[in-house]
């Protein structure tokens, strides 16, 4: 008891008890107070006497209230004590009902053994870019399955929000835990899901980590499909003119010892040679590309926005300028011939509006013609052929890559999505089993 409290207590204490004093006077002794009240002609007597009794009072109370003063703390504490042990025990008891019922429910519901699979080792295949989409293909199905049916955006949020209801619930204070965990260790739960039933802080952090790589393959298998997508749309326009000139597709040579160049296409007309890069950048939304007189490239989103360099695309020209020394000097070096090779940068979607400040030839698929009925060069039939075969013939093929095996990644992943289905849906029958008992 605080001494404010304390003082407030005996004040009121003593009012009553000198009210209650002052009316037994009056009724006990009605012709005693008649006789004082007229002796001195007003109330002054009974104001007298409420204050001498309220003194007494006062006196009385604070006797009687003084070890709630002085041993407040120590009272409190056996209160708030007292207070606990029942709440403690209310608690037990209502927790012993719900393992009594999870128990029934367990027994209805079986629960495989299971182990978590690993990803962390991320192992790696050889693979050239279109081997890598084609792999990529093959397990589409799985991400698609595994993104609806638990790593989707909309699913994550679903569970991490019933992990977190699991966590309040055990947070609350409405269940003993010692009495809970007890119970969920000597249940028929296999140990897996018996470790995320005791912490799952564990099992919502292999969520987090699984639908991140989730994402993650998902946009690098997106990223290589999107490639191979820009450079099958330009071979499908190369070929329309199959008539005119003839083309090696993802054609790799060596120009020196130890370096080589491949060039998405090489195209070999009356009008000169021409390699060609294909980039299919920027394919999703309206997005703005702007490449500056000095090389550097820039995108932007909308008219609003700034511009911001962009530092892969930015790479492309030196790219393209290996190409042409690498190209020429092989002819060179295996003809003693001398022949210009021209640079053509095909931007292979319609969505990327392009702002070309430089002399570089940067087009749209559907403007390849034209840019090859413009070439400055002049070759004979029987030239341009000949070194179509000379390319052919030292062709060394697309170079390989070393790529994450995410077939077998994407495979655990599943098998780890499972996992997480089952343990999610443990959760629900657990909150719904405590919501639904009889408090």
């Amino acid at each position: 008891m605080k001494l404010k409290h304390y003082l407030k207590l005996n004040t009121k204490i003593a009012a009553v008890l000198a009210t209650i004093i002052c009316v037994i006077i009056v009724f006990l002794f009605k012709d005693y107070t008649t006789a004082r009240v007229r002796a001195d002609g007003n109330l002054f007597f009974l104001m007298t006497e409420w204050l001498r009794a309220f003194f007494y009072s006062v006196i009385l109370a604070g006797l009687y209230n003084l070890p709630s003063l002085l041993f407040r703390k120590r009272y409190n504490q056996k209160v708030e004590a007292k207070r606990q042990a029942q709440l403690d025990k209310d608690t037990i008891a209502r927790t012993k009902r719900y393992n009594e019922i999870l128990k029934r429910v367990f027994r209805k519901r079986s629960f495989e053994q299971a182990t978590v699979h690993s990803i962390a080792s991320q192992p790696t295949v050889e693979l050239t870019n279109e081997e890598a989409a084609a792999s990529l293909s093959k397990i589409e199905r799985l991400l698609t399955l595994t993104s609806e049916d638990i790593f989707g955006p909309d699913k994550f949020r679903e569970g991490t929000e019933t992990i977190n209801r699991y966590k309040r619930l055990r947070d609350s204070g409405r269940l003993d835990l010692d009495t809970l965990h007890a119970f969920i260790r000597e249940s028929e739960l296999p140990e897996l899901y018996q470790r995320f039933a005791l912490d799952p802080d564990e099992a919502l952090e292999l969520y987090t980590n699984m639908q991140e790589r989730h994402q993650e393959i998902r946009s690098q298998s997106f990223a290589i499909q999107i490639g191979v997508e820009g450079e099958q749309l330009v071979r499908k326009e190369l070929d329309q003119y199959a008539d005119r000139y003839v083309t090696l597709y993802g054609n790799r040579i060596a120009y020196e010892e130890g370096k080589t160049i491949e060039s998405d296409a090489l195209v070999f007309s009356e009008q000169g040679l021409f390699t060609v890069e294909v980039k299919n950048i920027k394919s999703r939304g309206n997005h703005m590309i702007k490449i500056a007189k000095d090389g550097v490239w820039y995108a932007r989103r909308s008219t609003s926005e700034e511009w911001t360099v962009d530092e892969q695309a930015s790479k492309i020209f030196d790219q393209m300028n290996r190409q042409v020394y690498g190209t020429q000097k092989f002819i060179h070096d295996q003809t003693g011939e001398r022949h210009t090779v021209q640079p053509v940068i095909v931007i292979a979607n319609d969505n990327a509006k392009i702002e070309n400040e430089t002399d570089w030839i940067i087009i749209r698929p559907n403007q390849w013609y034209s840019v090859i009925s413009r070439g400055s060069d002049s070759l004979s039939e029987t030239t341009y052929h000949t070194l179509h075969r000379l390319f052919d013939t030292h062709n060394l093929g697309q170079r390989a890559f070393r790529h994450y095996d995410y077939l077998q990644e994407i495979e655990a992943l599943s098998k780890n999505a499972t996992i997480l289905h089952h343990t999610l849906f443990l959760y629900s029958m657990m909150l719904a089993t405590y919501n639904e008992m009889p408090k």
